[in-house]
């Protein structure tokens, strides 16, 4: 199978895809398996095309940048199991309709995605340090411009624990609303935005540690690149697949929520009840799917977590 760019059309129109999408043509199905029927009729279904054969500029084009995101093909061989793991665990968790709404043009299947960072390598041969590229970290699953990505499509996989299992569920959940809102496709309440913000501004720790640590500023994983998008994806992340108890017995802490600011007037630092942005944040992401979708996040996260609602 080659990791190569996509040139041709079978089975669909021009129309389908994505207007400003490098790709003008889409080879689909991309075989003749049992899991690219699957794929075909998954696409009738939901108009998302499921790719296991495609290019590295097709995975990380966002318009006028790269995504600093990089994928390494799927082993062939996991396919049909990873795939029927997500479809039975990621997206049945979902309403239909929500699928419908906000899945994107096309889902790309990868054995590993990471990003690089910059970092002093010491090599013991020249007893001198060099920076070089490294790999930074690894994700289940990501979200680009317009595709979502599953980056365990390994036959590691199958040999993961529940709990790694369902952190997979988890961040797919993530992905999922973390491309309709970055999309415009779904709206993220401005309270959200206004406490995003104000948790952004407080403290001043470059790395985000101690105190004022990315917990602190309302954020549930550190992420020194996080935007309101991927923040407000973590929230539904963790609340669909951790109990409401342990959910709030751990994002509810004072020593994990815990925000203060400098009061001048005093000379010392004081805590404020609107200082406590993950109970505030949490609030908000709950309201706003009960409301919109009839979705109650809390829920979702019991059964998950094997839990009775």
């Amino acid at each position: 199978m080659s990791f190569a760019l996509l040139t041709l059309s079978v089975g669909c129109s021009e129309e389908a895809l994505t207007p400003s999408d490098p790709q003008e043509f889409i080879e689909f199905p991309q075989g003749d398996n049992a899991y690219d029927a699957e794929f075909v009729a998954f696409y009738e279904d939901y108009g998302t095309y499921v790719l296991y054969d495609y290019g590295e500029t097709d995975f990380r084009w966002n318009v006028t940048t790269m995504l600093p995101y990089y994928p390494t093909a799927p082993e062939m061989s996991a396919v049909s199991d990873v795939w029927n793991f997500f479809t039975s665990r990621c997206l049945t968790v979902w309403p239909d309709d929500f699928l419908r709404s906000y899945l994107p043009t096309k889902i790309f299947l990868a054995s590993d995605i990471y990003d690089k960072k910059t970092s002093w390598v010491w090599d013991p041969n020249t007893q001198t340090s060099t920076q070089q590229e490294v790999v930074d970290k690894h994700y289940d699953a990501i979200y680009g411009f317009n595709h979502l990505s599953i980056g365990v499509v390994n036959s590691s996989f199958a040999t993961k624990s529940d709990a790694d299992k369902l952190k997979a569920v988890g961040q797919f959940s993530c992905a999922l609303v973390g491309y309709a809102t970055s999309r415009g496709l779904m709206d993220i309440p401005q309270e959200f935005k206004d406490l995003y913000t104000q948790g952004t501004q407080t403290g001043s720790n470059s790395d985000y540690s101690g105190q004022w640590g990315y917990s602190g500023r309302g954020h549930l994983e550190y992420n020194a690149a996080i935007d309101v998008y991927y923040d407000f994806g973590l929230y539904v992340k963790y609340l669909t697949t951790m109990s409401q108890e342990a959910y709030e017995a751990w994002a509810y802490d004072p020593t994990f929520d815990a925000g203060s600011s400098w009061d001048s007037s005093i000379g010392e630092w004081g805590d404020y009840v609107y200082h406590y942005y993950i109970k505030q944040k949490t609030a908000v992401v709950l309201d706003f799917f009960q409301k919109e979708y009839g979705i109650n996040l809390h829920e979702m996260g019991n059964r998950a977590a094997g839990v009775n609602p």
